[in-house]
């Protein structure tokens, strides 16, 4: 990695002074360590010889502290920089890039697809992106932030790497622009809606509702045949444009998380009326005492009401099909199921079950006269 870093440098260096004559000398670590120790060497050389040319030496003495020449850190200093952990630190440093080096990398990229240098140009203009991308901030929605707009602005400026042209002599950050706005704009419009639209409508709409508010802030409301003029459409393209907006771009995800930690979905909060829970217990209740009066009946009594009515598995039986399964006809079934329900409802206490059958005034079951299938 950090040959790889040297090897860029030089590159970079040649395709900016190409009739230059550059000279590179890389310096190791082992010619720091050989320079550290001359240099500690000729400094104390030094220190001692001013000392054994001064008279007043216990006076030297006490201005310079030798004792640093024999600390076991300072001495070790060669051994530091050939460590291990020094090593990594230094491998671990990169290149700085600048935007001030665009036409250089744009120049590597297109030339040679540079990768490494696409990826500086990217890096290098990461803040020009992040600021196109916060002017669109007030377009964030459930489904797209602010991670989005901002990759979906890196593709527009890898894709204004590709098409520019250094002939020309322009800034690239001028071009590139163009490019971000479009690229964050686009994506935008193709993920931020749960019904997509094509762009040219998404642009008509927003237009429209951008005039709308202008004559809103003008006058007290919107003057149609001027707003149809400007846009150059017709009465009827005006409502069908409104009805566009109204209808898909006014739509909320159920996946959109609300509250304060964000964690519940507005799909959470909404009722499930194909199964409601309050008519589940009221049944239950309803079939326990039900239960409670069929005890009442004689064996037959009780199944011939248990199969007119489903009461054990929910598929009401005819008086025919029931007249078949005991052997008789269905006028004596009938006549069965009558004197049942008449003794039912003399024990029927109103207390227990007249909230479960009396409706709107009425009892829900006529006196002896069931509506069933025969």
């Amino acid at each position: 990695m950090f040959d790889e870093s040297i090897n860029q440098e030089i590159q970079f260096f040649q395709r900016k002074y190409p009739d230059k004559k550059i000279n590179f000398e890389i310096i190791t670590t082992e010619d720091l360590k050989k320079d550290s120790s001359i240099f500690i060497s000729e400094l104390r050389d030094e220190l001692i010889s001013e000392l054994e040319h001064t008279e007043d030496t216990a006076s030297l003495e006490s201005k310079l502290d030798l004792s640093m020449f024999d600390d076991e850190e300072f001495r070790s200093l060669d051994e530091i920089m050939i460590s291990d952990d020094f090593q990594q630190k230094l491998k671990a440093q990169k290149l700085q890039v600048d935007s001030l080096y665009n036409n250089d990398y744009i120049e590597a990229f297109q030339e040679d697809n540079d990768q490494s240098s696409l990826a500086a140009l990217v890096e290098a203009n990461r803040r020009l992106v992040l600021k196109i991308a916060q002017r669109y901030k007030g377009q964030l929605t459930n489904s797209i932030d602010m991670d989005d707009l901002e990759q979906f602005g890196m593709l527009g400026l890898m894709k204004a790497a590709e098409k520019f042209d250094l002939s020309k002599g322009f800034a690239f950050s001028t071009y590139a622009t163009l490019w971000i706005r479009q690229s964050i704009s686009r994506g935008i419009m193709d993920t931020s809606l749960t019904v997509r639209l094509p762009v040219h409508l998404i642009d008509k709409i927003n237009k429209l509702t951008r005039l709308e508010s202008i004559m809103l802030n003008e006058k007290l409301e919107v003057n149609l045949p001027l707003l149809t003029a400007e846009m150059n459409i017709s009465i009827e393209q005006y409502h069908d444009l409104v009805a566009l907006r109204n209808t898909y771009l006014s739509t909320i995800s159920l996946d959109m998380p609300i509250g304060i930690d964000r964690d519940t979905t507005i799909g959470d909060m909404l009722p499930d009326n194909e199964y409601d829970i309050e008519k589940v217990i009221e049944h239950d209740f309803l079939r326990s005492d039900l239960e409670k009066l069929l005890d009442y009946l004689n064996e037959k009594e009780r199944k011939i009401i248990d199969l007119r009515f489903g009461l054990k598995d929910g598929e009401t039986k005819t008086l025919e099909e029931i007249g078949q399964m005991f052997g008789v006809t269905r006028e004596r079934i009938r006549q069965i199921e009558a004197k049942a329900i008449r003794n039912l409802k003399k024990r029927a206490n109103r207390e227990l079950i007249s909230d479960y059958y009396y409706t709107n005034g009425k009892d829900s079951i006529d006196d002896g006269k069931y509506e069933g299938n025969s």
